[in-house]
């Protein structure tokens, strides 16, 4: 049927409307075709439910569409004609059919009907009917493919649901059943009611001549004793070979389950365990900390359980391992069993300390700088290890300048470079306006910090490196996670070299010379390191 537009409208989806004198609105013109369309499409579908038109039943065409595509099947049993009482112009896609089924078919079958061809029915695996597919006296419910009709529920065979009751044994059920096929396919379906009697061991079922076949369990398991009550409503389904009851009220056997110390079940054979959990009442009742919640381990597969303390715990606390890498080197990071993300920490190394000629008295070396320093969270459910690198701290020189620091990394996911080493006092002496030795800084990761420069020494400002009035070497720098060391300071005796840097990257401390002439060395600095917090 087709929409009706407003005669005085171009607009075929246009709308009708209402006249109002009141407002000068013209009320929409109404053609005659959407007035008799209407009209000729509920008489055809009433008519083609087989009912005849009325003018005293309102109820028609709900009564031709509970009806649907009735029709009682003629011809021969594999050759089935039908006629609609409103024929189609074509077979359409999903069109369904109620085909009331005149004889048993004994093979494949085909359907032809209003003469728009023959269709062969198959069944719901594409298959050709067999014999006793289709029954006398029964429906068939027919959906068309594009290709075929595909038998549904009610005609047979593989599609078909019958209800019987049981006049056998205790283990031998006997059921006849009116317009049961006269053969079997699989996906055939029963409902039996039992009679008055549990069964004591396994189970046969007879349908009229059919059988006697075993009953299974769903699961292919034989039948045990007890399991089918007495007047229990069997639902049983044909294999094509048994029948397997759908509907078993007893358990099946887990086997042997052993509980480990602290696990709190253990079943033993085939014992049934059973699981009673209370409905919940309202208001719920507050949970308590030593309350029980289960869970399996992913490590051994054994079922444990916690407490509610336990468990905020964990989740309290979700680092599961710390991993330090503090040589300098490479090394090889390899991920937990239960580890998803990790937190890293990559620290460049420290500049060393520059160191103090014994030729230029009154000087004193510069502060090496620190390394820098990365963080990253990383996502490493798709890798299983890491390539580490960690950089060597700067080593100090006698009377000249320290040597920089090492870059360190974690993979491609986070990387920071080392800190310069202080100026020694012959390059102080060159120059009084030199840069701090400049710090390292993160070059991969979330967070990228900048270490602390160089320090001067005393006497010194801004970025003016003069002549010590102390005698006193220059501060190294500190990182994130290590102290610079401090600087030198000359003597009759002791130490020629200043201290080292803190691990991590600080940088070494400046150098000055003894009073015994001997040159000051600049502290080394520290070496980096990498640190890794596995996390769930």
């Amino acid at each position: 049927m087709k929409y009706a537009q407003p005669f005085d409208q171009i607009d075929p989806n246009a709308s009708y409307v209402d006249g109002n004198p009141a407002t000068g609105t013209q009320g929409s013109i109404v053609p005659a075709a959407a007035i008799e369309q209407d009209q000729r499409e509920i008489v055809a579908a009433i008519i083609g439910s087989g009912l005849t038109p009325s003018a005293s039943d309102m109820t028609q065409l709900w009564q031709a569409l509970l009806v649907g595509g009735f029709c009682v099947a003629g011809g021969t049993a594999n050759v089935l004609t039908a006629t609609l009482l409103t024929p189609l112009a074509s077979y359409l896609q999903g069109m369904r059919l109620k085909v009331l089924i005149s004889t048993n078919n004994t093979g494949p079958t085909t359907l032809n009907v209003n003469g728009l061809g023959a269709k062969a029915i198959v069944d719901r695996t594409g298959a050709p009917l067999s014999a006793g597919a289709l029954v006398a006296s029964g429906f068939a419910d027919l959906t068309y493919d594009g290709t075929h009709f595909q038998l549904g529920g009610g005609g047979g065979g593989g599609a078909t649901t019958f209800y019987g009751v049981d006049a056998g044994t205790a283990n031998a059920v006997v059921s006849t059943i009116a317009n049961a096929p006269t053969s079997l396919t699989a996906g055939a379906e029963f409902f039996i009611k039992k009679i008055a009697s549990p069964n004591t061991g396994g189970m046969t079922v007879q349908v009229n001549a059919l059988g006697p076949y075993t009953i299974i369990n769903a699961d292919g398991t034989a039948i045990s004793s007890g399991e089918v009550p007495a007047s229990y409503l069997m639902n049983l389904v044909f294999d094509g070979t048994s029948m397997r009851l759908m509907n078993g009220t007893a358990s099946t056997s887990v086997g042997a389950l052993t509980a480990s110390s602290g696990e709190g079940v253990n079943v033993n054979g085939s014992a049934v365990v059973s699981l009673n959990i209370p409905g919940l009442s309202s208001p719920v009742a507050p949970v308590g900390t030593t309350d029980l919640f289960p869970f399996q381990s992913i490590a051994d597969g054994h079922a444990r359980v916690l407490t509610l303390a336990q468990l905020m715990g964990a989740f309290a606390s979700s680092v599961l391992r710390i991993s330090t890498f503090t040589t300098p080197g490479t090394a090889t990071w390899t991920k937990g069993v239960n580890t998803r993300k990790v937190l890293v920490i990559v620290a460049g190394a420290g500049g060393a300390g520059g160191g103090d000629s014994n030729t230029l008295d009154g000087y004193s070396g510069a502060g090496g700088a620190a390394g820098g320093t990365a963080i990253a969270l990383v996502d490493v459910t798709a890798v299983s290890t890491v390539n580490v690198t960690v950089g060597a701290g700067g080593a100090g020189v006698a009377g000249a300048d320290g040597n920089a620091g090492g870059a360190s990394s974690f993979g491609t996911f986070a990387a920071a470079t080392g800190g310069q080493g202080g100026w020694g006092t012959i390059t102080l002496a060159a120059s009084t306006a030199l840069a701090a030795p400049a710090a390292g800084t993160g070059t991969v990761g979330d967070v990228k910090l900048k270490g602390q420069d160089g320090g001067p020494p005393p006497g010194g400002s801004g970025t003016i490196y003069s002549k010590s009035t102390t005698a006193l070497g220059g501060m190294g720098g500190s990182s994130f996670l290590g102290g610079g060391s401090g600087g030198y300071r000359n003597a009759a005796s002791g130490p020629v070299q200043a201290a080292n840097g803190g691990q991590y990257g600080g940088g070494g401390g400046g150098g000055d010379r003894r009073d015994s002439g001997a040159s000051g060395t600049g502290g080394n600095g520290g070496d980096g390191g990498v640190i890794v917090l596995e996390l769930f």
